[in-house]
């Protein structure tokens, strides 16, 4: 008999798409990020649908946009973890980093894609030992 690992993005209990997008909003204001950027990581989406997801109170996120805000929110967490202190691992995002080339973790993750993203929360997970 064989099982499969839960993917770390979507565990067996969906995330909540009202709460996943407040707390994606509250991240994005927290790295002192723009719209322009809030809508990259989001997949590149319209700004009139990003407006419109705002206001419902449980939008309809398409499967790829929860499973960018999970890893996100993943990040963030694992982050924490690691630094103990919220100010360090919210820095950590925008420094300069020798295993990413030099290139910050939001350099990366502002590439748009979604392997952009998970590529850092392998990283943020493996320095947890996860």
């Amino acid at each position: 008999m064989t099982t499969t690992q839960p993917n770390p993005a979507t565990s067996s209990h969906e995330l909540d798409t009202r709460v996943g997008l407040d707390l994606f909003n509250n991240i994005m204001k927290t790295w002192q990020l723009g719209r322009k950027e809030a809508l990259i990581l989001l997949g590149s989406i319209a700004p009139s649908t990003y407006d419109a997801w705002k206001k419902q109170p449980q939008p309809k996120l398409p499967h790829d946009t929860i499973v960018r805000i999970s890893y996100i929110i993943g990040i963030v967490k694992g982050l924490r973890i690691i630094f103990g202190n919220t100010k360090r691992a919210d820095e950590w995002v925008r420094k300069s980093n020798a295993m990413l080339h030099g290139k910050s973790a939001l350099d990366i993750m502002l590439g748009g894609e979604i392997m952009d993203i998970a590529y850092i929360r392998s990283i943020v997970d493996s320095a947890r030992g996860q």
